[in-house]
């Protein structure tokens, strides 16, 4: 007899750090993952970019290579009021001036977009708001197309990659983005192009040459693989320009030689990955797979040109049927295995150790346009043909799994994940981009996909218009959205996606395609990426100090503090260790209504060794009153609830739980600038429901209660985030 399959109450990825699989709206600062090791590098040092390899232009001189496009597009923004506005090739709008709770832009970069990346700047960067985008494509827009095997010859197709500089911000006001640089090419169509991960940014002097923006790889139309150095606009202004120029007047830089050429004969790339800082991953429309070797091209004191490019091929194999479509690896450090999609409809899965022996991951009747990897998971990520986002990995005993996170109305273009985080993007044919928790909790209702927008293009009247707060879809409720054609209307196509590479701002996601409309917007509704509690501080440091020890010395006199702190079956515990960084920083009792005045002195907090019963001592300032002298009644019942919860929790059902009743009785004032006690014990367990009792006391001889309150608390019927109080 057959065993029945066991029903998969699990998931089938855990993710690095517990509780990200409750991330549903976008990434949360709660649970950003620690890429310090990676992040960190340096890389290039000795390398920078130099005049020689750059030609100043002015504005007239430019136009041969910008995008053709003159007028302006006619784009409607907005939900409860919606606002149709034109927007200029080359200028763009603020999210916020059309949303309530949206911060970023939409550009219009004039062209129809296959290239687009964020500058990855260094950890520890003193302005990590500003930020800087790489853009290029097709001069042309909805009207341009090209064949597979269209190679323009070198010098026949001029074209601009462009740079944009932004203020990616959630709590600093916002401010208008600049068309920064231009850097002009006759390199023919840009089918792709990424920065070196991380380490070579560059904002100050250096010795030898210019400060770098980065290092950029180009996949170009002429069949070429480029890097450039790309000097710093700062660095432009300051030693290429005339002592007046103004920082927000477009910089026009055409390259006059690139640092590194990487080419194979009668075939292009159309898709590159960077495996850390030293190589490339390379597909081509002949289906070769070549991986570059960039560190020692880099390195090399001769011009890595054309001809001699071979030189640096550290292995090249075929895999596919056909040509490659899309290619990434896992990860940045230093990544050995990589993912290929190709036009057979192929998803194939390479050790390039032994490229010769391969795992052929699925294989659809379409093409397979678009993967990604990123370096925390071991699920690869890719579209099927039919339209479906699915999640594949190997079991120990070399099995497949496999699973889906929903249906796109359209082919899926691209898609984009974060080393920072567990969300992904995708962007479709049919205007919609979508984001998701790759890690999200597996249960019935539980999967959901956030529709982030839809650009939607009108024909008989020639405008676009974004259509905004569709919010989280189930996984029914992608399938019921209105299937489309495998391509619509060429108008709508999102054909990139990216995040933005760096810790602070790595909740913003850039998306553009095919009308040469480009949007950038942070993707979560709640979370503050940048608050911290040193930003919170409002008194100085003198200050702070001064009222913290004038209440340590009062410590001492307190004989029940000191009793309990001699007690055995006490246990002191540091209080709001519990929380994470992030969440500390946004909370009220630990953060907010702390410094002098308020709480100035960390609460001293105890627990038996059952986590039953809590004892904790607190100083309220004379700031917190509702009546002048006395304590609001609503920051009572607010430490009082938090007390609850202390003592509920720990014995609830996987330690997690909500407030779901709390009484309050005040019995009689609680002055202002006193020590109180607050006690607190679980009265009762029921499955998932628990009942507590605590109170606010004097620290009299003859304690007085103040004021009172039960609660009762309940654990979630699926797994919440864990609370180790």
């Amino acid at each position: 007899m057959s065993k029945s399959k066991e029903k998969v109450s699990f998931n089938y990825w855990k993710g690095p750090i517990q509780g990200v699989e409750f991330d549903f709206e976008g990434p949360s600062a709660d649970y950003l993952f620690d890429m310090s090791h990676l992040y960190d590098r340096v890389a290039y040092q000795n390398i920078h970019a130099v005049k020689e390899e750059w030609c100043l232009s002015d504005e007239s001189d430019a136009l041969s290579y910008l995008p053709i496009m003159k007028d302006p597009l006619r784009v409607t923004v907005g939900i409860d009021e919606k606002k149709t506005i034109d927007i200029p090739n080359g200028e763009s709008v603020r999210l916020d001036n059309h949303f309530k709770y949206k911060k970023g832009y939409i550009i219009n970069t004039g062209g129809s977009i296959w290239g687009l990346d964020f500058v990855p700047k260094l950890h520890n960067d003193a302005d990590p708001t500003t930020q800087y985008l790489a853009v290029a494509g097709y001069k042309g827009t909805v009207s341009e197309h090209h064949e597979l095997d269209d190679i323009q010859a070198t010098g026949t197709y001029k074209n601009a990659i462009q740079i944009w500089k932004l203020k990616l911000s959630t709590k600093q006001p916002s401010e208008d983005s600049i068309l920064d640089m231009c850097l002009l090419h006759d390199f023919g169509v840009i089918h792709d192009l990424k920065w070196c991960p991380y380490g070579v940014y560059e904002d100050e002097d250096v010795n030898e040459g210019l400060p770098k923006l980065g290092l950029l790889a180009i996949s170009c139309g002429d069949g070429t693989i480029r890097i450039i150095i790309v000097p710093h606009p700062n660095a432009v202004r300051k030693y290429m320009c005339p002592e007046d120029t103004d920082s927000h007047k477009t910089l026009y830089l055409r390259i006059e030689s690139s640092r590194c050429i990487f080419a194979l004969e009668a075939s292009k790339s159309l898709a590159i990955s960077w495996g850390g800082h030293k190589k490339i991953a390379a597909g081509y429309t002949n289906g070769v797979v070549a991986v570059w070797d960039v560190e020692s091209a880099l390195n090399n004191d001769e011009p890595v040109t054309r001809e001699i490019s071979r030189k640096y091929m550290q292995l090249s194999f075929y895999c596919l049927d056909s040509g490659v479509r899309c290619i990434t690896w896992n990860g940045y450090d230093s990544p050995e295995r990589l993912i290929l999609g190709g036009y057979d409809g192929q998803l194939i899965l390479v050790d390039t150790n032994d490229p010769f022996v391969f795992i052929v991951l699925s294989r659809a009747r379409s093409i397979m346009h678009s993967c990604s990897w990123p370096g925390h998971s071991s699920m690869m990520l890719f579209n099927d043909g039919e339209n479906m986002v699915r999640g594949t990995s190997l079991n120990l005993d070399g099995s497949l799994v496999m699973g889906r996170y929903g249906d796109l109305p359209g082919m899926c273009w691209s898609i984009a994940t974060s080393e920072f985080h567990g969300q992904y993007a995708s962007g479709s044919t049919a205007g919609y981009v979508h984001s998701a928790n790759m890690y999200q909790i597996k249960g019935k209702g539980l999967n959901s996909i956030n529709a982030v927008y839809r650009l939607f293009y009108n024909e008989a009247t020639n405008e676009y218009r974004y259509i905004d707060g569709m919010g989280l879809l189930s996984i029914m409720e992608t399938k019921a959205v209105s299937s489309f054609p495998v391509h619509t209307k060429t108008h709508m196509a999102i054909q990139r996606v990216v995040w933005n590479p760096n810790q602070p701002t790595c909740g913003f996601l850039a998306s553009g395609g095919s009308s040469g409309l480009c949007r950038i917007e942070f993707e979560d509704t709640a979370i503050d990426f940048e608050t911290s509690i040193n930003e919170k501080a409002q008194y100085n440091i003198e200050e702070i100090e001064n009222v913290e020890q004038a209440l340590s010395d009062e410590e001492e006199s307190i004989q029940l503090l000191q009793e309990i702190r001699s007690s055995d079956e006490w246990e002191e515990v540091e209080a709001y260790k519990y929380l994470t960084e992030s969440a500390r920083s946004h909370s009220l009792t630990a953060t907010t209504l702390r410094g002098p005045g308020m709480i100035a002195r960390r609460p001293l907090k105890f627990f038996n060794k059952e986590k039953t019963s809590c004892v904790m001592f607190i100083h309220f300032g004379t700031n917190l009153c509702g009546h002048d002298g006395i304590i609001h009644g609503g920051l009572a019942a607010t430490v009082l609830d938090e007390m609850l919860a202390y003592v509920t929790i720990p014995s609830l059902p996987g330690s997690t739980g909500f407030t779901a009743n709390l009484n309050v009785n005040y019995r009689k004032p609680i002055r202002s600038d006193q020590w109180v006690v607050i006690r607190g014990k679980l009265e009762k367990l029921e499955g998932r429901k628990a009942w507590g009792i605590a109170c606010i006391m004097t620290l009299d001889d003859e304690p007085v209660i103040l004021t009172e309150a039960t609660a009762l608390y309940i654990s979630p019927r699926t797994q919440g985030p864990i609370t180790n109080f």
